[in-house]
């Protein structure tokens, strides 16, 4: 003989609300005997399908709530409905939310939230950029920047259409020799730009009006190694590497930074007779039909390619110490 068994399946849903009838999102609904969960959606519903015909004890919990246990018994319907409604927990803890911020990040908020009228440029965002300092200053409120010509020209630097002095890690740019400038420094090289807008902080001496630029080249307790390279129109190249070593047993730290940079710089430059600008041409020998005599004739050119211009600039240095180690100094006297 056979006999057949039907084992029949419901589905529960409701709403999970506070005593205001405000719904509850993320409350966390709980079977202890089937062992399943599930949370509420944004108006507060929640839903289980396929439920087994049995007592069931539904626990509804949520921060900043009281939870609540319900017993249930699935009849024989097929659908269940079944409705909470918290009461809040005066006593329970607000939710906390904390956000992790780098070094860099956190001197930027410090720097912002200052008194000082400054403008603060992360570079963190733009490390998979081939560019230099300048391309991204003159994107700075108040900063006017221009140049005579392409890589490694003159450039005048102003601030509010006053002069300005340009820092690196609050040391004095002219400093470091003429190979260090903000239209060849690669970004890679720099953590964050600090423009300060007329009064400067103390430890900037200046005597200009307009303000000051302090860089802040990267500096990291942890080993890592960057390194990119650019090419672009002109033989362009554009290159820098920074690394950083230490040996977390004996202290030592090396810390590396280079760059290079070369252009031909044979751009193309135009004659404008409206603003004053002629190329001077060439001479063409020719014969005089009367005097039979070979004169030279200047003839001007509309357009040239420039030509003796190519800049190469490069820099290298190197740092080593220790970090976080404890001397011990003995004196002996005689």
């Amino acid at each position: 003989m056979l006999c057949a068994q039907k084992i029949e399946t419901f589905n529960l849903s409701g709403y999970v609300k506070d005593t205001f009838g405000k719904p509850i999102s993320g409350a966390t609904i709980y079977i202890r005997e089937l062992d399943k969960g599930t949370t509420s959606d944004v108006d507060g519903s929640y839903q289980f399908l396929k439920l087994k015909n049995s007592n069931l004890n539904v626990r509804v919990s949520s921060v900043g709530y009281h939870s609540e246990t319900k017993t249930l018994n699935l009849s024989t319907n097929e659908n269940s409905f079944l409705d909470f409604q918290l009461r809040r927990d005066e006593k329970s803890l607000a939710e906390v939310s904390v956000v992790g911020q780098r070094l860099n990040q956190r001197k930027v908020q410090e720097i912002k939230q200052s008194g000082y009228a400054v403008n603060v440029i992360d570079l963190t965002t733009q490390v998979d950029k081939v560019a230099d300092l300048n391309q991204l200053l003159r994107r700075s409120p108040g900063v006017t920047i221009r140049e005579n010509g392409g890589m490694g020209s003159d450039f005048s630097f102003k601030i509010n259409g006053l002069d300005a002095k340009i820092f690196i890690d609050e040391v004095p740019m002219e400093n470091y020799g003429s190979s260090m400038t903000l239209n060849n420094i690669p970004v890679n090289l720099v953590d964050r730009i600090e423009v300060y807008k007329g009064v400067v902080p103390a430890y900037l001496p200046t005597d200009v009006l307009g303000g000051a630029v302090n860089i802040i080249t990267k500096r990291r307790n942890k080993q890592f190694f960057d390194f990119s390279y650019g090419y672009g129109s002109f033989n362009t190249h554009q290159a820098s590497l920074i690394a950083n070593m230490r040996d977390a047993k004996t202290g030592l730290m090396v810390k590396a930074d280079a760059f290079f940079n070369h252009s031909d710089n044979n751009y193309m430059m135009y004659s404008n007779p409206k603003y004053g600008i002629n190329l001077d041409g060439y001479f063409k020998s020719f014969v005089d039909e009367e005097t039979g005599i070979v004169q030279n004739q200047l003839v001007k050119v509309d357009k040239a390619r420039r030509f003796h211009d190519a800049y190469t600039s490069g820099m290298g240095k190197l740092e080593a110490g220790f970090e976080n180690v404890k001397w011990q100094i003995d004196y002996f006297l005689a």
